[in-house]
Parts: structure tokens; sequence; C-alpha cells
């Protein structure tokens, strides 16, 4: 019996090996593809601090690069991955247990210069200033009441250096800083009255008894909204060629509207306006619209709580979706006592995790800092007419890109969470 035990060993042990490599050969291979890709960075961060950190991950979690080095220096690097595109962190250093975080999801690290969003807003040229001074006559009369009855500029965020008002004698004195070759421009919002002055001396009398009458802008609403002045910008560029030449038609200290008229400005030729209309909602949300144009529109695609739904807004499950156009961009904004952050994602990104996605990065200046307590304050989306995700953040972190090519238009909307 030995010799057939034997055998029905042999036997047994044989089709046990068959079936061994038959599994084995079945089976799909656990070994991960080779790494074949290559992404090139050559990014700057431009900002105040001794040092940042720079953090690229794949999406899946599996960290590329993380490097401290000196603001305003370039980071060159070559990054192994087949992912097209990375999420990239910058953390800043405020000084204290304070950090600066600024995050872009899903984007192609390659084509960035810098890491840190800028304005489109056009950047003017400042030239020479001289002290000088403006003496008003001649104002109509129970138009001056104090201050806040009269608009002063000279060039974008140029006002007055101090003025008195009468309204007895119906008359402004002001000081100011004259950008050489710029109008002093000095506006009566309560009756859409202005006066355009060139200086000439150091000390410069101005009779206005005729005045001219202001272009008033009173914008269609197909949607509510209260426009604030205050935070609005709205320029003239006689020469585009030279932007040391600019009319500021709003100032930051005081409103130019009146009643029943959202912005008002003079009548005079330029070859564009840029207007940035500053406004809130029904809902209390702040939607901005911008346009750098030839002629101002006077109905303004503002977005509308209709544009967007949001289904969860914890720190760790941010969750939007956009039911009718995407728009080019979306971002949230959080904070905690250690910790500002803003993560800027795609449209088609639906769901963001910011506190795992930092977990996961290991970032070396946030050991120690708690995340837990991190949350979700506003929340931002924009449409900039004919620009996409992936062009957003190449464009926007390169100035010298957004001075090459101005956008014609853009709207945002803001809102602030419970």
């Amino acid at each position: 019996m030995r010799p057939q035990i034997l055998t029905l060993l042999s036997a047994l042990i044989l089709s046990f090996s068959f079936s061994s490599c038959s599994k084995t050969n079945s089976s799909p291979s656990t070994t991960p593809p080779p790494v074949v890709g290559t992404m090139n960075i050559n990014v700057s961060y431009p900002a105040q601090g001794p040092q940042f950190e720079l953090i690229i991950s794949e999406p899946g979690g599996t960290v590329l690069l993380d490097t401290l080095a000196p603001t305003n220096t370039t980071i060159i690097a070559a990054l192994k991955t087949n992912s097209t595109v990375v999420d990239l962190t910058t953390v800043l250093s405020q000084g204290g247990n304070f950090f600066s975080v600024n995050t872009f999801k899903s984007i192609d690290a390659s084509t960035l210069t810098g890491l840190t969003p800028g304005s489109y807003f056009i950047k003017t040229k400042l030239g020479t200033t001289t002290p000088s001074s403006l003496f008003y006559n001649n104002i109509p009369s129970g138009v001056i009441s104090g201050f806040n009855s009269f608009v002063f500029t000279n060039y974008p965020d140029n006002s007055a250096t101090g003025s008195q008002a009468s309204s007895t004698n119906n008359t402004i004195a002001l000081n100011y800083l004259n950008y050489t070759g710029n109008y002093a421009y000095m506006i009566l919002p309560s009756v859409g009255l202005y006066n355009l002055h060139m200086q000439t001396n150091a000390i410069d009398t101005v009779d206005c008894s005729h005045l001219d009458t202001t272009v008033a802008l009173t914008f269609n609403r197909p949607s509510p909204f209260t426009v604030s002045s205050l935070y609005s910008s709205f320029l003239g560029i006689p020469d585009t060629t030279d932007l040391t030449k600019i009319m500021a038609f709003t100032s930051l200290y005081t409103a130019t509207n009146r009643p029943g008229v959202d912005l008002q400005y003079p009548n005079v030729p330029v070859q564009k306006y840029e207007l940035n209309v500053n406004a809130t909602n029904a809902s209390n949300d702040v939607v901005d619209y911008y346009c750098y144009t030839n002629t101002i529109p006077l109905t303004l695609p503002f977005p509308a709580e209709t544009d967007y739904s949001l289904s969860s807004t914890t720190n760790d499950n941010f969750s939007v979706n956009f039911p009718n156009a995407a728009p080019t961009y979306y971002a949230a904004f959080l904070s905690s006592a250690n910790i500002l952050m803003a993560i800027y994602a795609p449209s088609d990104t639906s769901t963001i995790h910011p506190v795992t996605l930092l977990t996961n990065q290991k970032s070396k200046l946030l050991q120690g800092v708690s995340l837990s307590t991190l949350a979700v304050k506003t929340f931002e989306f924009e449409n900039i007419t004919g620009m996409n995700y992936a062009a957003f953040l190449p464009y926007i972190t390169n100035p010298a890109a957004i001075q090459a090519k101005r956008i014609t238009s853009a709207a945002n909307l803001i809102k602030t969470l419970p």
C-alpha cells in the first residue's frame, strides 16, 4: 500500500503545483508602472518673509517635492511622475506661530512661473509729484456741507492730503501731491457736477461758476444688487501706451454716487475705461464685475445664487456644483488661530479635502500645528472671459503676463459662510 499512497501523494502535490501556477499567472500584477514622465518646474515666490516651503504632490497623495527656500528665489526641479497635473502648496511663516498657505489643485506645475496670485487690474506707472494747493471758489450754493460733499483725485489712489470746505463761503481749499501732467478732478456727487484742472502754479484758484455735468451710470438690475462706490474703481485711460496719465473717477475715501445713480464720470475722450463694480446682492454676498473696455456696459452679468450649489462646507469635505456655466475656478478660504489658507480648484473638481491634503503633504513648517480647527470662512468663484482653469493660474501668478495681455471682463461672487 505504501507505493499507492506515495503515488497518490505525488499526484496531489503535482496537481497543487499546477493549480498554484495557474492562479499566479492569472492574477493581475501588483507592480506599479514605471515612472516615465518628467514635470519640469521653474518657479519663484515673491513675498515678504525669511523662507517658504514648496510642496508638490500627485493627486493620489505621493509627495514629489518638499523643499524650504528663501522668498524671492527661483526653484528649479525635475519631478519624476506620470501625472499630468499635481497639487501644489506653499507655506509661509507670517511670524510667531502663524502661517499663510496657498494650494493650487490639479495644475500642471510646469506652466507656472510664480506662486502667488496677483491682480489683473491695470498696474499704473507712477510719475514724480509736486506739493500743490487748489482753491475752488464760487461753488453752487447749498452743495457744500463738509468733507463728504466733494471727491478729489489726481491719479488712482491719490486724493487730497488735507482740505477745508466752507458751506458759508462755498469754497474748498485743499493740498495734494500733484502728479505732473495729470488733471486734478473734483466732483460734487450730490449734484453731478465736476471740474478738471491742470495745475500751472504751486497755488491755483479755480472758478466753479460754470461746472460740467457728469455722465450718470445706473446699471440695469435683472437681479437685485447695491453698488458700493467706495470699493468700486473706475479709471479713464487717455493713452494706453502712457500709464502715467490716468484719471480716477472714484476715491477710496469718499462715495461718488447719489440717489438713483450707481457711478458717474466726466464726459472726456479716453482710449479705454477700466471699471470694477463692487456690489452686494440680496443675500448679502459680495459680487464684482470687471471690464477693460471702450464702452461702459449698462447690464452687468453678476453671478447669481442659482449658479452654484453647496452641499458641504466642512474643513475636509467642501463640495460644490455649478449647474449652469462652469466658472474659470473656485476657491475656498479657511482660517484658524494659526493658519490662513486659500485653496483653488477647477470647476470639475466638485469636492476638495483641505485637511487631508495638508496632512498627506506633511509640511515641515506646519509640524505640530493643529489642522483640525481650520474652518471654511468664505467661498469664491469667478468667470473670466475666454480663460479656463489651466490658463488662469499661469496667468494670474505672472505679473508680466498680466500686463502684456489684459482680460476684457470677469465676474465673481464671494460668499461668507456661517
